[in-house]
């Protein structure tokens, strides 16, 4: 081991007091006692052993009152971001629901389903859920369904983010659900302009819905007084893998499309969308939306001439007579 150094500049003698290799800390033992070549090899070519990770703590929604249960949930609903999280989510509901089932309601699926559909459309997959939590959210479903066929009071709010969050529901399940909702509505008389764009959107993946459940819904939309374009445009846009839906439900948001001053791109395009596989449209649907794009000024000559074209293309599908045609888009 070295024991001193001496540097020659200029013709003198510089000595250094003795320098001490230092050991590097976690090598230490090479140094303090003896060793054989091969275990000073063996010390010298380990890794670092990596600290083991925690195991996943299973999500615990136990709460004192409803209250403080629909805090919690947002909460965990809130900082979810997979669907590893949203499936602890799943679980801990459904365990806090059998625990304490006073406590529990249709608010707090109607929470779960709105939230958990927000997260679907922009792609967070489900079908990745494991088998607990997929049955879990079955006996969620289930208890969203008997709540719904029971004589439970609820609002319109409750019944839009419920069906709003439709298509997280197994399909398995979703013909009941259907037709809990379709003896649930008529007894519902407070819809929003919002929440009825919000019921109907939550229908875009389904190609047939019972005519009755629309026709219920459809019977709320005249008296609703404060839609909006984005409210009509979601209401239409939910309606794009239907063929066939009944005229009364189209005629009454047509009633609604005349008063609305606030269009905007986005809504024209969304309510093209979902008119365009239906077999029929009343006339008036078609008259009140070509009239709004005429009169939107932030399009340009080009996408207005794109928009009623595309609108044309759907009436002629519609196949009217001649002079009904003519009233609109005359040649």
């Amino acid at each position: 081991m070295l024991k001193s150094i001496s540097l020659f500049r200029s013709g003198k003698n510089h000595s250094f007091e003795k320098l001490v290799l230092q050991p590097r800390p976690e090598r230490a033992d090479l140094i303090d006692k003896p060793a054989s070549f091969a275990e000073a090899q063996r010390v010298i070519s380990s890794k670092p052993t990596k600290p083991q990770q925690k195991k996943s703590e299973p999500l615990n929604l136990e709460s004192k009152s409803s209250t403080e249960l629909t805090k919690k949930l947002n909460t965990e609903l809130g900082k979810a971001r997979n669907v590893k999280n949203y499936g602890k989510v799943i679980v801990a509901l459904l365990a806090e629901a059998e625990r304490k089932p006073k406590q529990f309601d249709l608010v707090h699926l109607s929470c779960f389903f709105n939230k958990l559909a927000k997260a679907l459309r922009p792609g967070c997959d489900f079908t990745k859920l494991n088998q607990v939590e997929k049955e879990a959210l079955a006996g969620l479903s289930r208890k969203a369904i008997d709540f719904l066929a029971g004589n439970d009071r609820t609002n319109g709010q409750t019944i839009a983010c419920l069906m709003y969050g439709f298509e997280v529901l197994p399909a398995e399940l979703r013909p009941d659900f259907l037709v809990a909702l379709q003896k649930k509505i008529p007894s519902i008389a407070d819809f929003t302009g919002q929440g009825m764009g919000n019921a109907l959107y939550g229908l875009q993946g389904m190609s047939e819905v019972p005519p009755e459940l629309l026709r219920a819904l459809a019977a709320k939309i005249p008296s609703i007084q404060d839609f909006t374009g984005q409210g009509i445009g979601n209401a239409l846009y939910g309606l794009k893998s239907m063929k066939e839906v009944p005229q009364e439900l189209l005629r009454a948001l047509a009633a609604k499309v005349p008063a609305i001053v606030d269009f905007k791109e986005q809504e024209i395009g969304n309510m093209l969308i979902g008119i365009r596989n239906l077999e029929k449209i009343p006339l008036v649907l078609i008259r009140a939306l070509q009239s709004k794009i005429k009169a939107m000024d932030q399009l340009s000559g080009q996408d207005t001439a794109k928009y009623l074209s595309l609108l044309k293309s759907i009436e002629r599908k519609n196949k009217p007579d001649q002079a009904q045609r003519s009233l609109f888009f005359p040649d």
